[in-house]
């Protein structure tokens, strides 16, 4: 009779744990989006009944509420003082700002301030997200791609606004969020089609960066934001195409500039001169000379832009001049090894088990050689010690990109004949939209028109990276 009511509080035991688990799982993948933040009042509302549950599990119903704060931590919600966070459910869509959202709603308040928070299952926040960011109308494998890395993007960011009580916000600081609104039944079935597929980096959640357009080679993560990622180092697309964004021109004031420099917090007088002081391998530009009456200051190019406006200076692929960026051609995909891809994670044919090199790996030293991966100190040790080249190739694949600038000609003259207007407004001329990192959305967009997978869209731009589905 025991070993019957062991048995019997085992077994419900061990349901009651796979049941917390279940639990516990699905509230993991929950989002937590930021739809407003640091207002005196919020009206939300919806189809059926709504439930206020507060801190202490006070209750309340109502079609709809008017909410202010109360305090530094009160909520008034209709008639009644609740602790927050306030949590509001119902059967049907809750609205707001005339938007309706899936999931339930929780607000807070902050020192009298109120934020509206949308809890909502992953899935349904990527409905909510994709439609924001690619057109239904385009090929079904550069859509399905657009979901993974938007899926990926969320869980890498989740808590990036924790400060603030919410994982994202519904900005393009985060991802455009619209909820039910930005639904779409084609993209759904691109959703539905990925569930629970995201991209990792060994044993890590990648950084799935995305831009509109490359203007035609992505850039270097280092070149842009300062770190350093295997797996986001600027790459040629694989085909021309042509984007909205692909030719595009800009006039800037010197007065322009100067704010922007003082933004930076340089303060180098009448801006007098413009011009490009390092590119990348492909011809983006990665560094800014800006002159000035008091002197000359260097700035990273992507820093330069976003002191002017990204709206203004639409990405870093620019020449200051009436004619286009040069977009060096370093090489389609070959069998040899290509600066494009390397460092990459260790390649697939390259043995680290054997301290000799085959056949391929004496090609990729040579390649490596060629590009710069070894010190002058090595290259001797590989002369005298040829036993040692093995482990100089080992140590070259772990590192970063050699640095190699390519300075770019003083493209400003007094005279301002090619490099200003009449008015004596620099000019720029460039390619593409976006920081350049990551995947190209519609550089995507062409590949999936060559007839690309996801997949292989994914690992063109995400090299060294794997799909896994963790649900």
């Amino acid at each position: 009779m025991h070993k019957i009511i062991f048995k019997i509080i085992t077994f419900t035991v061990f349901s009651l744990f796979l049941t917390f688990s279940a639990q516990s799982d699905a509230e993991a993948l929950d989002i937590k989006v930021g739809l407003a933040s640091g207002t005196t009042a919020l009206h939300l509302s919806s189809a059926s009944q709504i439930t206020a549950v507060d801190k202490n599990g006070s209750r309340t119903s109502s079609s709809a509420f008017n909410l202010k704060a109360s305090g530094s931590v009160k909520i008034i919600a209709g008639n009644r003082s609740m602790s927050q966070p306030v949590k509001f459910f119902s059967k049907s869509p809750l609205v707001y700002n005339n938007r309706k959202y899936r999931g339930y709603f929780m607000v807070l308040n902050s020192k009298g301030r109120l934020t509206l928070v949308n809890v909502v299952e992953l899935e349904d926040y990527i409905r909510g997200v994709l439609k924001m960011e690619v057109n239904p109308d385009w090929p079904v494998e550069s859509l399905k791609a657009q979901a993974v890395i938007s899926r990926t993007y969320a869980l890498k960011n989740r808590g990036k606004h924790g400060s603030e009580g919410f994982d994202l916000c519904d900005k393009s600081h985060c991802q455009v969020y619209r909820g039910i609104n930005a639904e779409d039944p084609v993209l759904d079935k691109a959703i539905t089609s990925t569930k629970g597929m995201i991209i990792k980096y060994g044993n890590s959640i990648a950084s799935t960066f995305f831009h509109s357009d490359s203007g035609g080679a992505t850039a270097d993560v280092s070149k842009v934001w300062s770190s350093r990622i295997p797996y986001l180092r600027g790459k040629k697309e694989p085909y021309n195409y042509e984007s909205p964004y692909s030719n595009w021109r800009v006039s800037l004031s010197p007065a322009k500039i100067d704010r922007a420099m003082k933004k930076l917090g340089y303060n180098i007088g009448n801006v007098t001169g413009l011009n490009v002081h390092e590119t990348d391998p492909f011809g983006r530009a990665n560094k800014i000379l800006v002159s000035g009456s008091r002197g000359q200051t260097i700035v990273k190019a992507h820093t330069f832009r976003m002191a002017v406006g990204a709206d203004h200076i639409k990405s870093t692929f620019f020449r200051i001049g009436t004619s286009m960026p040069e977009k060096r051609d370093i090489g389609q995909k070959t069998e040899t090894i290509s600066r494009t891809s390397l460092p990459a994670p260790m390649l697939s044919f390259v043995d680290t088990s054997s301290p000799k090199l085959s056949p391929k790996e004496e090609k990729l030293v040579t390649t490596l050689t060629q590009q710069g991966y070894f010190t002058s100190r090595e290259m001797i040790d590989m002369l005298l010690d040829p036993s040692a080249r093995k482990r100089y190739l080992l140590k070259a694949l772990d590192r970063p990109q050699p640095e190699k600038s390519s300075s770019v000609e003083n493209n400003y003259s007094r005279s301002g004949s090619s490099t200003t207007d009449s008015n004596g407004n620099f000019i720029l001329t460039g390619s593409g939209w976006g920081h350049g990192v990551g995947l190209s959305q519609w550089g995507a967009r062409n590949l999936a028109l060559k007839g690309w997978n996801s997949k292989k869209i994914l690992a063109h731009y995400f090299p060294g990276t794997r799909l896994e589905k963790i649900y």
